[in-house]
């Protein structure tokens, strides 16, 4: 579905880690749903295939907020093949968020939607 690296007729578990979203509105007031879009993310991933796909804790991925490290380092620091990445803004009365599934290793998209 997702292009997997370790195939699901393998049985293997794939990781994956959620960064905490970034705030693009200019009212920093907002920057708790930063925090709630993750932890909501996690927890929904969390659920999709227990035997198969585990999720980095949020505990783990707050260290990353706002960090300068490339897609690869964090992958590797803290094992996951996988990361999803967000931001939102708000426009007039509307909330826009945008998530990104990317291939750890290669930095390469492989999903996203808004």
């Amino acid at each position: 579905m997702w292009g997997w690296s370790r195939g699901a007729d393998q049985g293997s578990r794939v990781t994956i880690a959620v960064l905490p979203f970034e705030n693009l509105s200019r009212d920093s007031d907002s920057d708790y749903l930063a925090d709630g879009f993750a932890e909501d993310t996690i927890v929904s991933l969390g659920r999709l295939d227990p035997g198969r796909v585990s999720v980095v804790g949020r505990t783990s991925m707050i260290a990353y907020k706002r960090t300068t490290k490339s897609l690869a380092e964090i992958g590797r620091e803290v094992g996951a093949e996988y990361i999803v990445e967000g931001s939102f803004r708000v426009e007039s009365s509307q909330l826009r968020v945008t998530a990104r599934l990317i291939r750890a290793r290669d930095q390469i998209q492989v999903w996203s939607d808004s």
